[in-house]
C-alpha cells in the first residue's frame, strides 16, 4: 500500500511540472569574454525555432555584477529572421533603482536583470534567428556585465 501512495505522490509531482512548462519555445545565453564588453564587440546568439506557432514574448536577460556603476545600461539589438529581414532596436534597461538598490534577481555578487523586449511579437518563422547584441554605454570597455541572454515565450493574453 506504501509503494501505491509513493507512485501516486510521484505522478502527481511529473504531472504539475510538466504542466508548468509548455509556454517555453526558447532559452539561451552567451557569455561576455573574460577581458571585459568592448563596445566595438559584438554577442551573438543563434535562435533555432522549430515551429512558428502565433504571437510570443522575447525576454532579455542582462547578467552584473554588483560592481557596475551605473544605474541603467544601453542595448543595441538586431535580429536577423530566417527569410533575412532585420529588426533593429535600441533598449535602454534599468539595473537599479533611483537610491542604487539591484533590481532583478540574485545573491551575492551577481545580479540578472529580466527585460520584456518585445511582446506579443508575430513574425515569428520556423528556421534560425541570429540576435546580435552591442552595448551602448560610454564606457569604451564593460568589466561588470557577464552574460546575456534570451528566452522566448508562447504569449498568453492577460499573463506574461
Amino acid at each position: 500500500m506504501r509503494n501505491i501512495s509513493y507512485i501516486v505522490y510521484f505522478l502527481f509531482v511529473v504531472s504539475f511540472f510538466v504542466s508548468c512548462q509548455p509556454r517555453r519555445v526558447y532559452t539561451g545565453s552567451a557569455l561576455v569574454p573574460t577581458g571585459g564588453w568592448s563596445v566595438d564587440s559584438v554577442i551573438s546568439l543563434d535562435i533555432p525555432i522549430e515551429e512558428a506557432e502565433g504571437a510570443t514574448d522575447w525576454i532579455v536577460y542582462v547578467r552584473h555584477t554588483v560592481d557596475y556603476g551605473y544605474q541603467n545600461f544601453w542595448l543595441f539589438l538586431d535580429l536577423q529572421s530566417p527569410d533575412g529581414t532585420l529588426f533593429t532596436d535600441t533598449v535602454e534597461c534599468y539595473l537599479a533603482d533611483h537610491r542604487g538598490r539591484w533590481l532583478g534577481n540574485g545573491w551575492g555578487a551577481l545580479r540578472e536583470m529580466p527585460i520584456l523586449w518585445q511582446e506579443n511579437f508575430d513574425a515569428l518563422q520556423s528556421g534560425h534567428y541570429t540576435l546580435s547584441v552591442r552595448h551602448g554605454m560610454r564606457t569604451n570597455v564593460l568589466h561588470e556585465i557577464s552574460a546575456i541572454g534570451v528566452e522566448i515565450k508562447k504569449h498568453k493574453d492577460g499573463q506574461k
